[in-house]
């Protein structure tokens, strides 16, 4: 729990809040979710994941680049016209 002194002037109150983590929509993480997305339509492009997820086109494009370097995910052929293939774990 944080206190940050907040001064408002017509009231002296401090605001509290307190910093967590974003709940999830049906408790699978984002990466789960994507990877879920994409072998459901390996075409899928950006804009479809970020309405599908609910999260920004950064965040994605954050995700994507972390499951390919760990080699769980590869982008065949060119943005336009590819499609994605998830590697799954031995």
């Amino acid at each position: 729990m944080a206190t940050v002194p907040f001064n408002r002037e017509w009231y002296n109150m401090p605001v509290n809040f307190e910093v967590g983590k974003v709940v999830r929509k049906g408790g699978k993480k984002t990466v789960d979710r994507l990877l879920e997305l994409i072998r459901g339509n390996p075409k899928i492009t950006f804009a479809e994941m970020v309405s599908a997820a609910g999260i920004s086109r950064s965040a994605i494009q954050k995700h994507i680049e972390r499951l390919k370097d760990a080699q769980r995910l590869r982008r065949v052929g060119p943005d336009k016209g590819g499609h994605w293939e998830v590697i799954e774990k031995a």
